[in-house]
């Protein structure tokens, strides 16, 4: 985002925007500090009685948690879910035999644990959060009456991704904060 006043970056990247770092090629995500906050977390899980997770962050923690569970140190089932991008044209289902080697090559099934690792399902991002205003609303905001929030898909766009998704046998999460975006996630939901 910009700073209203004087016009810079403010160092506030709302949604997609992260894409822009990432893509970057100075970015170097650091595995290692990945894998063991990746430690830090199932460790605590399991503390609580925790015996499965669903994470949708990237690959490297996947391969983590598939390291993890070969080794036999996994004590969580975990449940991959590939993060879609914010285009219905590149989305993650678009590739079918890309799909057909994800679900192959992370699946990990202890013979005393059973199944450990599984990619499973697809996460379609409708909206953004209501604190940046990025929510898609059916009314205007109450303290910005000039916005309503976008959503990053149309109801036949995201239709057409969930029907496409399931059809590859993947179930879905949406994340829709707005009443809007829950509206049109709902609709999508006949497609289930």
């Amino acid at each position: 985002m910009l700073d209203q006043e004087t016009g810079e970056p403010n160092g506030i990247l709302l949604e997609g925007a992260i894409d822009l770092v990432w893509r970057d090629e100075s970015y170097v995500r650091d595995s290692g500090k990945a894998r063991k906050a990746i430690d830090k977390v199932l460790e605590f899980a399991t503390s609580l009685g925790i015996t499965s997770v669903h994470d949708m962050s990237s690959k490297i923690e996947l391969d983590s948690y598939l390291d993890l569970a070969k080794r036999g140190q996994l004590n969580v089932r975990t449940f991959y879910g590939q993060h879609s991008k914010f285009d219905a044209g590149d989305d993650a289902t678009s590739d079918k035999a890309q799909i057909k080697k994800l679900t192959q090559q992370y699946k990990f099934s202890d013979p005393n644990k059973g199944p450990m690792v599984e990619f499973g399902y697809i996460k379609y991002v409708l909206d953004g959060v209501l604190s940046t205003h990025t929510a898609a609303m059916l009314e205007p905001y109450s303290d910005r009456p000039d916005l309503i929030g976008v959503p990053f898909y149309t109801q036949d766009e995201i239709d057409a991704l969930v029907k496409r998704a399931n059809e590859l046998g993947f179930p879905v999460a949406i994340h829709a904060i707005g009443d809007r975006a829950v509206r049109m996630a709902l609709n999508g939901s006949k497609f289930f």
